[in-house]
């Protein structure tokens, strides 16, 4: 008779079941060609890796965002989890040398998309609302005007920077007033996004993750970098990675963390 105590496996879980023995093989078969140093073999073997990693991380993040759907609430659960682990394959080297002596599997860490999970929820039973992402894109594109305006840009390339900055129709459509001159404005800008991200009314019926001064200034340093390519350029971030900082900035709140800074050492602490 049929162990009905036995939880059926899901389509998704099979999934990773078999991208697993997959992947595993793969590697072996990689293994095999390095030993006998047909790197042609192993270079096509190595493609087919990366496909069937790429397979794989999409179903674990499946798995991941349906177990978050099981609690009570999946975007709160999401911040504090903040991430989960993937297999990504490493070629071995001879050390001192660029030779290819092995193949290893480690685990790498995924940052939780919080809009995928959105995105997932849909039509699973208790769908989550995703338009807090164009207020996050649109605060993206203020923060963007800020660093130009910091840098002395001319009104002309402000011009520019606001025609050509990719919005989706939904953010253009949002105001949140001129572009923020002051800390305080930055405050309540990255506030109205974690409102809509994440919200646990106090006594007063405001948002009890309340952000400060040191969540802008780690917003500000997280978010700009210098151009790899152009002179005298400052890149900013791409909406994914704009969420992906607001979302740590919400984890440091809600765990009452602290930031800190990583300076170049030559010696170990």
């Amino acid at each position: 008779m049929p162990n009905n105590n036995k939880t059926a496996k899901t389509t998704v879980e099979k999934n990773i079941e078999k991208l697993t023995a997959d992947l595993n093989a793969l590697v072996e078969r990689a293994r095999s060609f390095i030993k006998q140093g047909k790197l042609a073999k192993l270079g096509e073997t190595e493609d087919e890796i990366r496909k069937t990693e790429k397979d794989l991380a999409k179903m674990i993040s499946f798995e991941v965002f349906a177990e978050l759907l099981k609690t009570d609430d999946p975007i709160y659960n999401a911040i504090r989890l903040f991430a989960y682990n993937i297999p990504k394959h490493k070629m071995v080297r001879e050390k001192g040398s660029t030779k290819i002596v092995d193949i290893a599997v480690e685990s790498k860490s995924v940052v939780i998309d919080l809009l995928a999970l959105c995105n997932y929820s849909k039509g699973k039973g208790k769908e989550l609302s995703s338009e807090w992402q164009y207020t996050a894109a649109k605060v993206n594109q203020l923060l963007c005007l800020r660093v130009a305006q910091d840098l002395k840009c001319s009104p002309q390339e402000m011009d520019a920077i606001c025609k050509t900055y990719f919005l989706k129709e939904e953010a253009r459509k949002i105001n949140l007033g001129g572009v923020p001159t002051s800390n305080n404005q930055l405050t309540k800008l990255l506030q109205k996004c974690i409102d809509e991200i994440v919200f646990k009314a106090g006594e007063d019926g405001k948002n009890t993750y309340k952000c400060n001064n040191h969540d802008v200034a780690f917003l500000l340093n997280a978010y700009a970098r210098k151009d790899k390519k152009e002179l005298f350029t400052i890149t900013v971030s791409k909406d994914g990675y704009f969420r992906q900082v607001v979302m740590e900035v919400v984890k440091r709140i809600i765990e009452n963390g602290r930031y800190g800074v990583n300076g170049y050492k030559t010696i170990k602490a």
